[in-house]
Protein backbone atom coordinates (compact mmCIF):
# COMPACT_ATOMS: atom_id res chain seq x y z
CA UNK A 1 0.00 0.00 0.00
CA UNK A 2 1.43 3.36 -1.01
CA UNK A 3 1.74 6.39 1.20
CA UNK A 4 -0.97 8.15 -0.80
CA UNK A 5 -3.42 5.25 -0.40
CA UNK A 6 -2.79 5.25 3.36
CA UNK A 7 -3.45 8.99 3.40
CA UNK A 8 -6.76 8.51 1.54
CA UNK A 9 -7.82 5.71 3.90
CA UNK A 10 -7.06 7.91 6.88
CA UNK A 11 -9.14 10.74 5.37
CA UNK A 12 -12.07 8.40 4.73
CA UNK A 13 -11.88 6.93 8.25
CA UNK A 14 -11.76 10.42 9.70
CA UNK A 15 -14.97 11.31 7.85
CA UNK A 16 -16.68 8.05 8.86
CA UNK A 17 -15.76 8.41 12.52
CA UNK A 18 -16.66 12.11 12.68
CA UNK A 19 -19.47 13.14 15.02
CA UNK A 20 -21.85 13.75 12.17
CA UNK A 21 -25.15 15.26 13.26
CA UNK A 22 -24.09 15.67 16.88
CA UNK A 23 -25.10 18.97 18.47
CA UNK A 24 -22.34 21.39 19.51
CA UNK A 25 -22.06 22.32 23.16
CA UNK A 26 -22.73 25.91 24.21
CA UNK A 27 -19.02 26.34 25.03
CA UNK A 28 -17.96 25.20 21.54
CA UNK A 29 -20.52 27.48 19.92
CA UNK A 30 -19.15 30.42 21.90
CA UNK A 31 -15.57 29.59 20.83
CA UNK A 32 -16.60 29.47 17.15
CA UNK A 33 -18.51 32.73 17.56
CA UNK A 34 -15.49 34.46 19.15
CA UNK A 35 -13.16 33.22 16.40
CA UNK A 36 -15.42 34.73 13.74
CA UNK A 37 -15.74 38.13 15.41
CA UNK A 38 -14.13 40.89 13.38
CA UNK A 39 -14.04 38.93 10.12
CA UNK A 40 -15.44 40.75 7.11
CA UNK A 41 -18.41 39.05 5.43
CA UNK A 42 -17.61 37.46 2.07
CA UNK A 43 -20.09 39.71 0.24
CA UNK A 44 -19.41 42.98 2.09
CA UNK A 45 -19.05 45.83 -0.38
CA UNK A 46 -19.59 43.65 -3.44
CA UNK A 47 -22.08 45.33 -5.73
CA UNK A 48 -22.71 45.06 -9.43
CA UNK A 49 -21.03 41.68 -9.83
CA UNK A 50 -23.67 40.56 -12.34
CA UNK A 51 -24.54 42.42 -15.54
CA UNK A 52 -28.18 43.25 -16.30
CA UNK A 53 -28.18 40.62 -19.05
CA UNK A 54 -26.92 37.93 -16.64
CA UNK A 55 -29.52 38.94 -14.03
CA UNK A 56 -32.26 38.64 -16.65
CA UNK A 57 -31.05 35.18 -17.69
CA UNK A 58 -30.91 34.00 -14.07
CA UNK A 59 -34.41 35.34 -13.43
CA UNK A 60 -35.87 33.55 -16.46
CA UNK A 61 -34.04 30.35 -15.54
CA UNK A 62 -35.36 30.45 -11.97
CA UNK A 63 -38.89 31.11 -13.20
CA UNK A 64 -38.82 28.14 -15.59
CA UNK A 65 -37.36 25.78 -12.99
CA UNK A 66 -39.65 22.82 -12.43
CA UNK A 67 -42.04 23.69 -15.24
CA UNK A 68 -40.67 21.28 -17.83
CA UNK A 69 -41.64 17.67 -17.08
CA UNK A 70 -38.80 15.19 -16.63
CA UNK A 71 -40.12 13.01 -19.44
CA UNK A 72 -40.81 15.75 -22.01
CA UNK A 73 -40.03 14.57 -25.51
CA UNK A 74 -39.69 10.91 -24.53
CA UNK A 75 -41.93 8.37 -26.20
CA UNK A 76 -43.48 5.65 -24.06
CA UNK A 77 -42.97 2.13 -25.37
CA UNK A 78 -45.93 -0.16 -26.04
CA UNK A 79 -45.11 -2.12 -22.89
CA UNK A 80 -45.09 1.08 -20.80
CA UNK A 81 -48.39 2.19 -22.34
CA UNK A 82 -50.00 -1.15 -21.42
CA UNK A 83 -48.68 -0.90 -17.86
CA UNK A 84 -50.03 2.66 -17.47
CA UNK A 85 -53.40 1.65 -18.89
CA UNK A 86 -53.60 -1.34 -16.56
CA UNK A 87 -52.63 0.80 -13.55
CA UNK A 88 -55.20 3.50 -14.34
CA UNK A 89 -58.02 0.96 -14.69
CA UNK A 90 -57.71 -0.38 -11.14
CA UNK A 91 -60.85 0.41 -9.08
CA UNK A 92 -58.98 2.05 -6.18
CA UNK A 93 -57.15 4.39 -8.59
CA UNK A 94 -60.40 5.35 -10.33
CA UNK A 95 -62.03 6.08 -6.97
CA UNK A 96 -59.06 8.18 -5.83
CA UNK A 97 -59.08 10.20 -9.07
CA UNK A 98 -62.82 10.85 -8.90
CA UNK A 99 -62.55 11.95 -5.25
CA UNK A 100 -59.65 14.27 -6.02
CA UNK A 101 -61.64 15.79 -8.90
CA UNK A 102 -64.59 16.57 -6.64
CA UNK A 103 -62.36 17.78 -3.79
CA UNK A 104 -60.69 20.19 -6.21
CA UNK A 105 -63.96 22.15 -6.36
CA UNK A 106 -65.08 21.63 -2.77
CA UNK A 107 -64.79 24.55 -0.34
CA UNK A 108 -64.31 22.99 3.09
CA UNK A 109 -64.94 26.31 4.88
CA UNK A 110 -68.51 26.60 3.57
CA UNK A 111 -69.10 22.87 2.88
CA UNK A 112 -70.24 23.71 -0.65
CA UNK A 113 -69.09 22.91 -4.16
CA UNK A 114 -67.70 26.11 -5.63
CA UNK A 115 -67.48 25.42 -9.37
CA UNK A 116 -70.42 26.20 -11.65
CA UNK A 117 -69.43 23.67 -14.36
CA UNK A 118 -69.12 20.92 -11.77
CA UNK A 119 -72.50 21.82 -10.27
CA UNK A 120 -74.12 21.56 -13.70
CA UNK A 121 -72.46 18.18 -14.28
CA UNK A 122 -73.70 16.91 -10.91
CA UNK A 123 -77.22 18.17 -11.65
CA UNK A 124 -77.25 16.40 -15.02
CA UNK A 125 -76.06 13.22 -13.32
CA UNK A 126 -78.73 13.44 -10.59
CA UNK A 127 -81.56 14.20 -13.02
CA UNK A 128 -80.75 12.00 -16.02
CA UNK A 129 -78.05 9.42 -15.42
CA UNK A 130 -78.77 8.23 -11.89
CA UNK A 131 -82.33 7.02 -12.67
CA UNK A 132 -81.08 5.22 -15.79
CA UNK A 133 -78.30 3.45 -13.87
CA UNK A 134 -80.71 2.46 -11.10
CA UNK A 135 -82.83 0.42 -13.54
Amino acid sequence: MTKYELFLMFKILKIILAKKGEKLSEETRQKISQSKKGQVAWNKGRTGIYSEETKKKMSVSQFKKGMTPHNKGKKATEDEKKKMSKAMNRPEVKKKLSESFVLGFFNSATNQITSAPLLSILMIYEIFLKPIRAK
